[in-house]
């Protein structure tokens, strides 16, 4: 055990004095000045305090701007994004392969079953939407980890609970540490048939918050592509940190005194990509820290896929979920047609309680004493507002 420990504390210092050196190298880099002939550097400083960026995350930013006006001087490849990279690219034969982590060992991984596991640094610009810099290299088994829920979430004083989509394991994707400028990125291309067009997937993300623009924050971009590339607007999900320069309202994210925003519980979205039967689609998790590398991001993700028998039999299982009475004196019944994980949510944005439903309680919950106000019930097929009086 105490061999043990020593391996991951050498580990731990060794990353991080690996990462000080690679961000010491970046802050000390001299370029050839006629590299540089015809860059405006007093505007490149200007814009870099304009977007917030001071101290060393200024330093970063110039580099990363001189950098990307020599790639684009001399013609050299300007994007290292692993969606303009086919080698990274690894279809499975078999739709949905360990798409839930159940089947991967506990701890760090440089490689996980089914997926491509990517690692790369932030070089801007407006890396939040762009995500450049991401992803250079396969994983090193250093920003990646299977965990095993619920997850004791010290620095937020919450407990991570079991994922709603089951079982009790999910991977998370970089950390907390700042100044490395961080990117992370798991993606698996898979067919979609009959028995897999239903595609769930649960995410939990914790991004430090900061002055820069909209597009320069820590972030976590969940993305579904077709084959030919085209992202599935409908089934992708995107989250940066609010800056001050692009204030925005996340439902269910709460603000730490140090500015760190995080969701209060798991979020969960259900897609149907049954119009890509007989296609095949990638699922593309990325979580990166902020352009000026001073602020990280990490995040938590879970998936499952199944299969339906269409759109119709989605509004059914609606239909199938009753929540009465409505309006309602704080106590109410919600039940359903089957198994599901419901939040309550009130007019803030805070979950309030989340309900298992399933074949030990006849799949119903009674609600009581819930402070008069308005509410939205929400669980994988459904959503209702409801209003509490007193």
């Amino acid at each position: 055990m105490n061999k043990l420990f020593a391996l991951i504390v050498f580990s731990l210092v060794f990353f991080n004095s690996f990462s000080l050196v690679n961000r010491n190298s970046v802050l000390t880099y001299t370029f050839a000045a006629d590299s540089l002939s015809g860059f405006n550097e007093e505007d490149a400083k200007k814009e870099a305090l304009l977007n917030g960026f001071l101290g060393q995350e200024f330093e970063v930013y110039l580099y990363q701007v001189k950098r990307n006006f020599i790639n684009k001087k001399y013609n050299q490849a300007n994007s290292t994004n692993s969606l303009d990279n086919p080698s990274f690219y690894k279809m499975n034969n078999a739709p949905c392969v360990n798409e839930d982590f159940e089947a991967s060992p506990v701890g760090p991984v440089a490689s996980v079953n089914g997926w491509v596991v990517l690692q790369g640094t932030n070089s801007g610009p407006n890396s939040s939407c762009y995500m450049t810099g991401c992803c250079t290299a396969t994983a090193n088994g250093l920003n990646s980890w299977i965990r095993t829920t619920p997850i004791s979430l010290v620095s937020h004083s919450m407990t991570l609970p079991h994922s709603p989509l089951g079982g009790t394991k999910v991977i998370q994707l970089n950390d907390s540490v700042k100044n490395t400028g961080e990117i992370v990125r798991i993606m698996q291309t898979f067919p979609i048939t009959s028995t897999n067009y239903i595609l769930e997937y649960a995410y939990w993300c914790s991004l430090d918050a900061s002055a820069h623009g909209c597009c320069s924050n820590p972030y976590m971009n969940i993305l579904v592509l077709d084959c030919s590339n085209n992202i599935i607007s409908m089934a992708s999900t995107s989250v940066a940190a609010p800056a001050l320069q692009c204030p925005t309202s996340i439902p269910n994210w709460t603000y730490t005194g140090t500015g760190r925003g995080y969701f209060t519980g798991w979020q969960v979205k259900t897609v149907n990509l049954s119009a890509y039967m007989g296609n095949c689609v990638r699922l593309q998790v990325t979580v990166g820290d902020c352009q000026g590398w001073e602020h990280a991001g990490y995040g938590f993700f879970d998936a499952r896929c199944s299969a339906g028998t269409g759109i119709a039999d989605e509004k059914n299982k609606t239909n199938l979920t009753k929540l009465y009475p409505n309006p309602n004196n704080g106590n109410f019944i919600i039940e359903s047609g089957g198994e599901d994980v419901v939040t309550i949510v009130n007019g803030l944005g805070q979950i309030i309680k989340t309900i298992k439903l399933h074949a030990a309680n006849n799949y119903s919950a009674s609600i009581s004493d819930l402070p008069a106000g308005i509410y939205f019930v929400a669980g994988n097929h459904f959503k209702e507002k409801i209003v509490v009086t007193k």
